[in-house]
């Protein structure tokens, strides 16, 4: 299961019996053939940069409460919770930092990834055999 919520807007998604990746919903739909794998792939942020060891204002940073907020459970794994908030002074990267494994650094993300990450939430890549509507 992966959970992007991003400001107001949360989804989910999950595999289905036949190990298809869908978006939930009343139906749950299929995900665009494209971002399979990028959702499979995805165990963690994968991060650019260690800024501190320690968030001594993880408000200030966008943090608390988190701009973007991701929940990745897979089965027979502790889940993992990371959060990205603000954009870094470069306007490259993002702040970011993993919950709920006692890592209390703070961490940079790439732009490019934080924005693909933060789309699954904004603009869900449902599959082209159906669309949200339906």
């Amino acid at each position: 299961m992966v959970e992007v919520t991003h400001e107001d807007t949360m989804i989910t998604y999950g595999l289905g019996p036949d190990g298809q990746w869908l978006i939930d919903g009343d139906p749950p739909q299929p995900v665009a053939e494209e971002w399979a794998d990028g959702l499979a792939l995805l165990k963690g942020p994968r991060i650019d940069q260690l800024l501190a060891r320690q968030i001594k204002e993880p408000a200030e940073y966008g943090l608390e409460p988190p701009v973007t907020k991701v929940v990745l459970a897979r089965a027979g794994a502790v889940p993992v919770e990371f959060h990205l908030g603000d954009f870094t002074p470069d306007g490259e990267h993002r702040y970011a930092r993993v919950l709920n494994t006692g890592d209390t650094s703070l961490y940079a993300m790439v732009i490019s990834r934080t924005d693909r990450i933060v789309e699954l939430a904004t603009d869900p890549p449902y599959g082209p055999e159906t669309s949200e509507d339906s």
